[in-house]
């Protein structure tokens, strides 16, 4: 190339590279005023609406989500992706069931694979209860393996040091299992009632 083509081409990489950096600066600020819309879109729904940031509120709400975690019909979130999409749809809550309105504040929440609307406040309730779900059930499978590690203990007595819930000691049992081998021998008697029905033990390995 001759120097004077070598600058027209230089003249243009730079006019090219000043373009992009200036579109790249516009969309910036688009996004800045963007930004900044949101937040006084939200500013201005909570100093409208200062309670009515989901759907019941209170200790109802809580419990409706408590109990459907217990029973299975909702899943922990605790850790799942969340991203708000602005005012209720109509379409109904995942965690309390009713419609999410207008006038209230919409999240869409990534749960076992699928994408479901949940209230604002649902949301929060929702991941706390999560969360405190998963700690009840990190302390029933630690109480779990100490039963059985300590003695020879049968299903009927795991589940009476859980509060006598059977669900409750078939799922800590089932995460137990899945991490260690339990061991059924013969002719063993559970160490707290006696009974030889379904007595399991756990013996580690030496250090």
């Amino acid at each position: 190339m001759t120097p004077l083509a070598i600058r027209e081409y230089t003249l243009q990489v730079i006019l090219e590279v000043q373009g992009r950096q200036a579109r790249g600066a516009d969309r910036v600020a688009d996004s800045l005023v963007r930004i900044a819309r949101g937040r006084y879109l939200v500013r201005t729904w909570r100093r409208r609406h200062p309670l009515l940031t989901g759907a019941a509120d209170g200790p109802t709400l809580r419990s409706r989500v408590r109990a459907r975690l217990q029973d299975g019909t909702l899943v922990p979130i605790d850790g799942a992706v969340s991203w708000p999409t602005g005012y209720g749809s109509g379409r109904p809550c995942q965690a309390c069931g009713e419609a999410i309105l207008r006038r209230d504040l919409e999240h869409e929440v990534v749960e076992t694979g699928r994408v479901a609307p949940v209230h604002a406040r649902c949301l929060r309730i929702w991941r706390e209860e999560s969360r405190g779900k998963v700690e009840v059930a990190s302390s029933r499978i630690g109480a779990v393996l100490d039963l059985l590690i300590s003695a020879p203990t049968c299903r009927r007595c795991i589940a009476a040091k859980l509060d006598g819930r059977d669900e409750a000691a078939e799922s800590a049992l089932a995460a137990v299992v899945s991490a260690v081998a339990i061991e059924r021998p013969p002719g063993v008697r559970c160490a707290l009632c006696g009974s030889a029905d379904d007595v399991m033990s756990l013996t580690l390995p030496p250090c």
